[in-house]
C-alpha cells in the first residue's frame, strides 16, 4: 500500500522530480482552464449571433479572436504532457 504503480511496473524505484510534477500540474491546469473559458465564451457568442439571425460566417468571424487563446491553451497542454512523459 502507498507505492506508485509505474515504478513497480517498470522496475524503476527512483522518485519523480517534484519540480516537474509541479510544472506539469500548473501547465495542465492553466491550459484546461483557458481552453474551457475561451471556448465557452466563443460558443456563447456564436449562439447569440445565430439566434439574432446573422449569417453563419459572421459567427465564425466573431469567434476568431478566441482561436489564439485556444492555441495557447493547447500549447500549454502539450508542454504539460511532454513534462509528464519526461518525468515518467
Amino acid at each position: 500500500m502507498g507505492r506508485n504503480l509505474w515504478p513497480v511496473a517498470a522496475g524503476d524505484e527512483k522518485k519523480p522530480s517534484l519540480t516537474a510534477v509541479g510544472v506539469h500540474f500548473s501547465f495542465a491546469f492553466l491550459g484546461v482552464s483557458l481552453y474551457v473559458v475561451s471556448l465557452s465564451i466563443a460558443g456563447t457568442m456564436q449562439g447569440i449571433t445565430w439566434a439574432s439571425g446573422n449569417p453563419f460566417i459572421v459567427s465564425v468571424e466573431n469567434a476568431a479572436p478566441f482561436w489564439l487563446a485556444r492555441a495557447v491553451a493547447g500549447t500549454m497542454m502539450f508542454v504539460a504532457h511532454v513534462v509528464f512523459a519526461y518525468n515518467v
